[in-house]
């Protein structure tokens, strides 16, 4: 399905406006249903907050981002969203000394609690995860009769993470419809 109007949501937001004249460029399946809406960044660390606010700049999208300095567990009560993209710390690079990593060693609280969290904001998560996680554990995570995707990132022949997807983030296209 082509999109080929400006929905009336976004023609009132001048920000968004920006963001669905490159559609294409930006979300390379927006034809398939993507939605635009400001975006929130929450870092408990002060100088990774500023660290996002700098690359955001070289990106143009500074301000695009509400960036709050804050602890997620105390924020998500709080926060409603379309789309929550997990990205907690793996516990540095000590995560490849494991042929496969629990999710229950994610920090803090562990992967299932901050999966948890998330899922109170909504449905729609994707869960940006180390190379080496137990698939099995973040495949536990989806609800029964809900699916999950993964895109692997590579580097030549080598994966270096993958995201997991969750509720209607997971495409409708099912392995007999091919």
């Amino acid at each position: 399905m082509k999109i080929t109007h400006m929905p009336d949501e976004i023609k009132m937001d001048k920000n968004l406006k920006k963001y669905w004249l490159k559609r294409s460029e930006l979300f390379h399946q927006f034809d398939e249903g993507i939605k635009l809406d400001q975006v929130i960044a929450i870092d408990i660390s002060h100088t990774k907050i500023q660290l996002a606010k700098h690359n955001s700049k070289i990106y143009g999208v500074y301000d695009k981002i509400k960036f709050i300095v804050g602890n997620f567990f105390e924020l998500a009560p709080m926060l409603e969203g379309d789309v929550v993209f997990l990205s907690p710390p793996w516990g540095g690079p000590t995560y490849l000394d494991a042929s496969v990593y629990d999710i229950g060693n994610i920090s803090p609280n562990g992967g299932k609690s901050i999966y948890k969290i998330a899922k109170q904001i909504s449905s729609r998560i994707a869960y940006y995860l180390p190379r080496n996680i137990n698939i099995r554990q973040v495949r536990m995570l989806a609800e029964e009769g809900q699916g999950m995707e993964t895109e692997q990132y590579m580097k030549g022949k080598k994966t270096i993470a993958i995201t997991c997807y969750y509720g209607e983030l997971v495409s409708k296209v099912k392995p007999n419809d091919e």
